[in-house]
Parts: C-alpha cells; sequence; structure tokens
C-alpha cells in the first residue's frame, strides 16, 4: 500500500465523517418521509421484535443502514427500550444518528475475511483523547460473514 493509497483512505475517512454529521439535522427530516410497512415483521437481524419497519426514499436512502430496516436495532435491550418510551419515529432518527451515514460508508468499503482484516489502522492515545484512523471492520448483514472494511477516523475522551 502506498502513501497516495493511505492519503486517498484519510480523505475518504474525513469526507464520510463529515457528511456523517449531516445525519443530526437531516435525521428527522428523512424519517418523516420513510416509506412504513403497515405490519410488524423482525427486520434484518431477526431481533423477535416484530415492529413495523420503515425505508428511507431518495435522496435520503445514503443515511440508511443496509442491514437493518428502521427503527434498527431492536435485537439491543437499550434501543428497544428507547423504541417503547420514545416510538416509532425517535427510535428511527436515534437509530440513524448512532450509525451515521452506514449506506454511503458501506460503498466505499471493501470485503473483509474476519475483524482483524482491515487493509490498515493506526490507533493513538495522548494525554484524555484517544483515535483511530484507518479501516474498521463491520458486519454487513446479521449472520457473521460477510464483513466489510470501511474507511474511518475517530476521537474520543479517554476514560
Amino acid at each position: 500500500m502506498t502513501m497516495i493509497d493511505r492519503l486517498r483512505d484519510v480523505a475518504t475517512a474525513i469526507f464520510l465523517e463529515v457528511v456523517g454529521w449531516l445525519a443530526f439535522p437531516l435525521a428527522p427530516i428523512a424519517v418523516a418521509l420513510a416509506h412504513r410497512d403497515n405490519f410488524p415483521s423482525a427486520g434484518g437481524w431477526d431481533s423477535g421484535a416484530d415492529v413495523p419497519r420503515g425505508y428511507l426514499q431518495w435522496p435520503f436512502c445514503w443515511l440508511d443502514t443496509p442491514d437493518e430496516p428502521l427503527p434498527g436495532g431492536m435485537y439491543e435491550p437499550a434501543v428497544k427500550s428507547f423504541y417503547h418510551a420514545y416510538g416509532w419515529y425517535w427510535s428511527a432518527v436515534f437509530w440513524l444518528w448512532r450509525n451515521r451515514a452506514f449506506a454511503l460508508a458501506f460503498h466505499f468499503g471493501r470485503p473483509a475475511k474476519d475483524y482483524a482484516d482491515a487493509p490498515w489502522r493506526v490507533d493513538w492515545t495522548f494525554w484524555f483523547l484517544r483515535g483511530m484512523i484507518g479501516w474498521k471492520v463491520y458486519r454487513a448483514t446479521p449472520r457473521e460473514k460477510p464483513l466489510i472494511a470501511v474507511p474511518a477516523i475517530s476521537i474520543r475522551i479517554n476514560k
């Protein structure tokens, strides 16, 4: 992998992060305009939570999670309790805020064999901050495989 390849990866990661911030103002609009099923279903991860599912319409499809229809994450107890407390609309908005622009990120992704199969990744810690830049591996479907590596950048407060 050349330096040009790494610079392209860094630029893509920064682009995805900046565009991902658009999810905060756009998600409420996108969910309001989403197509919503009239019947409950388990969703992509077979969560056992039968709720009506929704699908983002153009031009908001890039905000969606390709592996889970709205409101996603019903297999997670915290997301399920959020759904019961705040309803379908706010759970779907929360899901898009949590998984910012995944469909767009997956467009830039590459298949991965396992979680260690990222083309490159640098993790760092400095004082009270920690971060990473490079590639992050995600499950692309509810099954264990296939996996997909996407360019990513992250800076967080170190606990």
